[in-house]
């Protein structure tokens, strides 16, 4: 159901994400306006943090990962699991809402 979800779903459900994280979110616009970006940052993993991306011009959005590569070490880090996790339940309440 996500991939046939609307702009205006992905718009409303960026935000609920913006007024749940206030303090860790972040909304970043393209230079026309027509692309809206918002991201879950968090101070204790900057390893990845979940994406809301809303293209009004193309009507279409997008839920993403962001994974941060890194340039000096082969390891591969932990993510924040809870903040995942949480994302995820947001997105499905968000549905949830959006059917009853």
């Amino acid at each position: 159901p996500l991939v046939n979800m609307s702009t205006s779903w992905y718009d409303s459900l960026s935000k609920l994400v913006t007024s749940k994280y206030s303090s860790n979110c972040r909304q970043f616009t393209s230079h026309n306006g027509q692309v809206q970006y918002t991201a879950i940052l968090n101070a204790d993993s900057a390893v990845s943090f979940p994406l809301v991306s809303v293209d009004f011009a193309r009507k279409e959005g997008c839920l993403a990962l962001v994974y941060r590569e890194s340039q000096y070490s082969t390891q591969t880090s932990t993510v924040n699991s809870s903040l995942i996790s949480d994302f995820v339940e947001l997105c499905c309440f968000h549905l949830w809402t959006q059917l009853i």
